[in-house]
């Protein structure tokens, strides 16, 4: 099961994290300018990369507030994706928008199905096995030849497991704050 399936934007590294308001959700992040015309660089975490375009209202974090803009145009060059944006009409302008994250309004995203979890809720959350060994918090989540990735980090530690529903992970309590595992590794 993936955590960011086709419908689930993925998340970025919770350090990378613009803030902690969960009515939004970060789906992506802005480039460096392309061109003279106010085009940019788009990063996309969602799966697949181009689903971050069904969202035409984008909020940008600017000076610590979301700012509402509008997607006019996208596409591919080379092998990543470009965007304009309403307003930004030259270079300078987009410049000032690189490596600003893109976020949307959670509202406008779907509600996960069974097992399913946007990674952006599970970030922050205390992990332990089933016999009830803490283990420390998802620092955040990533993927790698298909399967995501928790990387879960305490005082001393930092482990790195695969988030497989009902395997590696045989519960998580949103309310709680807890995530259980069933994973055979060595904790001292």
């Amino acid at each position: 099961m993936k955590l960011n399936s086709p419908e689930m934007p993925a998340m970025m590294h919770s350090s990378q994290r613009a803030t902690e308001d969960k009515s939004y959700v970060i789906i992506g992040r802005l480039g460096r300018s392309y061109g003279l015309e106010g085009w940019q660089h788009v990063q996309s975490f969602t799966h697949p990369i181009e689903n971050i375009f069904e969202y035409k209202r984008w909020f940008i974090l600017q000076r610590n507030e979301w700012q509402p803009m509008t997607v006019e145009h996208s596409k591919m060059h080379g092998k990543s994706w470009i965007v304009h944006l309403s307003g930004i009409l030259q270079k300078e302008q987009a410049a000032l928008l690189s490596n600003k994250p893109i976020a949307v309004l959670r509202s406008e995203l779907p509600a996960p199905s069974e097992g399913e979890f946007y990674w952006s809720d599970l970030e922050g959350l205390a992990v332990v096995t089933k016999e009830g060994v803490a283990l420390g918090t998802i620092d955040y989540l990533y993927e790698n030849t298909g399967l995501d990735i928790m990387v879960i980090k305490d005082k001393a530690k930092e482990r790195h497991v695969p988030f497989i529903w009902q395997e590696t992970v045989v519960g998580v309590d949103l309310q709680s704050r807890l995530v259980t595992l069933d994973w055979d590794f060595d904790i001292n």
